[in-house]
């Protein structure tokens, strides 16, 4: 419960000397008229009066709902180390997220899933419907959901043209995060001469596939940015 609003007190008293009017006004008076005195002249006092317990009533509904605010908000403080090439954020136990779910995690923010306009009709009716049920018991059957290439989410960069299936990099949508021990599923067309530098991945094992070209020094898996050893 909020605390009654404090009254608007006005001394209206014959005692004249300055000594009484600071008296009244320490006491806890708001104004001090002395007898006699005009009606306009209270009146307009009066009126001041009305104003300024409008403006509190404002102030205190203003700080009610910054309160309120407040117990919904968490703040993200400090530096958050970003991977610059797959945009994911190192946590506290030194493993790597996406951005989205790393804030996610730690702030009631929300993100609302990238380039979900661009999946066919086809594939947003196979995400919506539930199970099908297997006749011979309660087990749900699997449902293949059809999702095509133009589907995935893309980047070109000059450099590096990338297509990708699961959520990866600068493209996230929540329901392409993997599909079971698989996280990640790209495919990368790289310019002549150029390649990823050296970086590490923790818990990961990683399987690349030249399909065109060929690597003009060292082996691709270290053109593809990953250690030989």
């Amino acid at each position: 419960m909020g605390r009654e609003p404090k009254p608007y007190l006005i001394f209206v008293t014959a005692k004249a000397r300055t000594q009484d009017i600071v008296t009244g006004l320490g006491a806890g008076a708001d104004d001090y008229i002395v007898k006699p005195f005009e009606r306009e002249e209270l009146h307009a006092r009066v009126q001041v009066g009305f104003r300024m317990l409008e403006l509190q009533a404002a102030l205190a509904e203003r700080v009610r709902e910054l309160e309120d605010a407040l117990t919904r908000v968490k703040q993200l403080q400090g530096l958050l180390p970003i991977c610059s090439y797959c945009k994911k954020v190192r946590d506290d136990q030194n493993y790597w997220q996406q951005v989205e779910t790393y804030i996610e995690g730690h702030s009631d923010a929300q993100f609302t899933p990238r380039h979900l306009s661009r999946l066919p009709a086809e594939v947003r009716r196979a995400r919506a419907r539930p199970a099908a049920q297997d006749p011979r018991g309660s087990r749900p059957r699997a449902v293949i959901a059809l999702r095509r290439a133009e589907a995935r989410g893309h980047f070109d960069f000059g450099w590096l043209d990338t297509f990708h299936t699961f959520s990866f990099g600068e493209y996230y949508d929540p329901s392409q995060m993997g599909f079971r021990a698989l996280r990640v599923l790209n495919e990368d067309r790289v310019q002549p001469g150029r390649g990823f530098p050296t970086h590490g991945h923790r818990n990961m094992e990683i399987v690349s596939y030249v399909l065109e070209g060929r690597s003009s020094t060292g082996t691709a898996r270290q053109r593809l940015g990953h250690p030989s050893g």
